[in-house]
């Protein structure tokens, strides 16, 4: 969840470098990883120029659009837990498959919102920041 932890793992020769705040369960006041994600790509990018750095997000995503979020800030991969687990305890096999067919729906759903007709065309142009609201 910071830039330092980051460039400490890419100076110990990670591989993969998560970005995740478990959900948010650990410090309720922490931030969201969608608030850090941004700078820690920018900064592995920028200080990795030998080899390739998988970076993963995850943490509170529920949603196919939480998946395209992640994407356009960065992220390589975006990992989902909590809702698949729930699914598999009190659905087994079926639930997971109901989720993961929600979320792949969802995915192209956002896509299509967003003109992205492939994975490579989610960049964080289509996310829309800072809004001045006029009354």
């Amino acid at each position: 969840m910071s830039i330092d932890d980051a460039l400490c793992a890419l100076e110990a020769r990670a591989d993969v470098i998560s970005v995740s705040n478990h959900g948010g369960r650990v410090l309720d006041s922490g931030p969201g990883v969608a608030d850090v994600l941004p700078g820690i790509v920018q900064e592995v990018r920028e200080n990795n120029n030998t080899r390739r750095v998988v970076i993963t997000a995850d943490g509170g995503l529920r949603t196919g659009f939480d998946v395209i979020k992640m994407l356009a800030l960065g992220a390589d991969y975006v990992l989902l837990g909590r809702p698949l687990a729930r699914e598999a305890v009190s659905n087994g096999v079926e639930g997971v498959k109901r989720v993961l067919e929600y979320i792949q729906t969802d995915i192209r759903v956002a896509m299509l919102m967003t003109s992205c007709n492939t994975l490579q065309d989610i960049k964080e142009t289509i996310l829309i920041r800072d809004i001045e609201l006029h009354t």
